[in-house]
């Protein structure tokens, strides 16, 4: 006496390494993620999907687009560990969209998630080097 709809999402895209500097296509989702290593970097205001990472804070100088993984976390702004979870929960991300923002990772920690930003440990000062990452649709 019950009928349900079911709704079918993409699945999660696989573990693809990142062009430094260049762009990387993610098959599977509609990012086109552009990367330029800045040598002097000047401060700009940084959005959920244009960022700057610190780059001597890339482990192996590599960077790897991933699916969210179970206890993945990010340091926030007020210096806090927080599950990526319960940060896409807390910004009202939708449920079938999470898994299909990439997690920017060098392997051994969270650099920055799409739609969510940068880790606040990995914010670049004036002066350093750093990668600026824009993600946009295909």
């Amino acid at each position: 006496d019950r009928l349900t709809f079911r709704q079918e999402f993409p699945n999660a895209f696989s573990e693809i390494p990142m062009n430094i500097p260049g762009e990387t296509i993610l098959p599977g989702t509609p990012w086109k993620i552009s990367c330029e290593l800045i040598k002097n970097f000047k401060k700009t205001t940084n959005t959920p999907f244009h960022f700057a990472i610190r780059y001597d804070m890339i482990c192996g100088l590599q960077i790897t687009l991933r699916p969210r993984q179970v206890g993945d976390r990010m340091q926030t702004s007020d210096g806090h560990s927080k599950s990526l979870k319960k940060l896409m929960i807390d910004r009202k991300i939708p449920r079938h969209k999470r898994d299909l923002l990439p997690v920017f990772t060098d392997g051994t920690q969270v650099l920055a998630v799409a739609g969510l930003g940068v880790s606040s440990r990995c914010l670049p000062e004036e002066g350093q080097t750093a990668l600026i990452i824009t993600i946009s649709d295909t």
